[in-house]
């Protein structure tokens, strides 16, 4: 039996990369003023590419699918391709399944799988590519003999097709698990910053929403901590960014190891800029944790002349406290209202943390 593996490319409206791996975003509206809306937000800073999907490129490229298909002379095709394909698409998708007509008998799929690996290891968009899978039986075999009750029976048609289906399903099956495993993995990389392996700036937002929504149920308090490093910008301009890469390392590390509860989530808000969020946590358990990294931050005695507050590294916090959910603030006020108490860390001679309660 022979395999072949083919695939129909197009290109969609938008492809972010976020955290070194490509994020395909699909418009789902379009204003008067010419402006787009998304289905995923943007942050600044990341990288963005344009794509397009022409109806003529699509159609040249379906009939080059299926001459492919045709060299191959399959006996049965298994396509398989993203649900956020034929969303984008819509009844333009018939284009391309009408490439695979007339040759052999078909079946497929729609799944929610973000991302495949070729043969080579090689991670694609998997809404991106439409996937046929092609099987053949070779010419030159001989006739599988089955034994039955003492009898021998050569494998006829229906037979044949049984195990056409049986070797199909498996390899579907195959890549259906490994689609969910890449899935699972990559979601995890996503969510983290790819330096200091905290959570990154998308993940913390999330976070922070769900954590505010779970003390409106609860009634506990939530408390939330944002910190800097000491005049970092000199750090860097003094030692060279790759020193200043092995401190926030270093200093990740250290925030690790004071924030260790599963509902805590300890982040790299940007730069040099790190938060926690911390849920049924009071004041006093909160400015417990902020002194444990600000002293833990001391203790690592990264040498820095250019700072204004020591001869190390050292960090200046924010600690913020809400005790009830009457006191109803949205994220945006929470971080605002904690900045608010890192700028007077600053101000008041850095290396501190100044708190307060609401």
């Amino acid at each position: 039996m022979s395999i072949g593996i083919q695939q129909l490319s197009m290109d969609f409206p938008l492809v972010i990369e976020r955290e070194g791996f490509p994020m395909t975003n699909i418009a789902t509206e379009v204003h008067d003023d010419g402006s787009f809306t998304y289905m995923e937000k943007m942050y600044a800073g990341e990288k963005i590419r344009f794509g397009f999907c022409h109806i003529g490129l699509l159609s040249s490229g379906a009939d080059q699918f299926r001459s492919t298909l045709q060299q191959f002379n399959p006996q049965a095709i298994f396509i398989y391709s993203c649900f956020a394909r034929k969303w984008a698409l819509g009844q333009d998708l018939s284009v391309e399944l009408s490439s695979v007509k007339g040759i052999s008998t078909s079946s497929g799929f729609f799944s929610y799988g973000e991302f495949y690996s070729d043969s080579e290891g090689k991670v694609h968009l998997f809404q991106q590519t439409m996937t046929s899978l092609s099987l053949a039986e070779t010419d030159d075999q001989h006739p599988v003999v089955v034994e039955a009750a003492g009898e021998s029976h050569a494998v006829n048609n229906t037979s044949r097709q049984f195990r056409t289906m049986r070797v199909l399903h498996h390899l579907v099956e195959t890549s259906a698990n490994e689609i969910e495993s890449m899935n699972k993995e990559l979601m995890a990389l996503a969510s983290k910053d790819a330096l200091t392996g905290l959570a990154n700036r998308r993940r913390f937002d999330e976070m922070l929403s769900k954590a505010i929504k779970q003390q409106g149920r609860s009634k506990e308090a939530i408390s939330l901590i944002m910190m800097d490093l000491d005049y970092f910008k000199q750090y860097n301009d003094t030692y060279g960014h790759v020193a200043g890469d092995d401190c926030l390392r270093a200093v990740a590390q250290v925030i690790k190891e004071a924030v260790q509860r599963p509902s805590d989530t300890p982040a790299r808000y940007g730069g040099e800029e790190f938060a926690c969020i911390l849920p049924m946590t009071d004041h006093s358990g909160a400015m417990h944790i902020a002194e444990k990294i600000r002293i833990g931050i001391e203790k690592l005695q990264i040498a820095h002349l250019k700072s204004n507050a020591a001869d190390h590294v050292t960090a200046s916090l924010g600690v913020l406290t809400v005790n009830s959910s009457d006191t109803l603030l949205s994220p945006h006020e929470l971080i605002e209202t904690c900045d608010e108490l890192l700028y007077q860390a600053k101000q008041q001679g850095r290396n501190q943390a100044v708190h307060n309660i609401v």
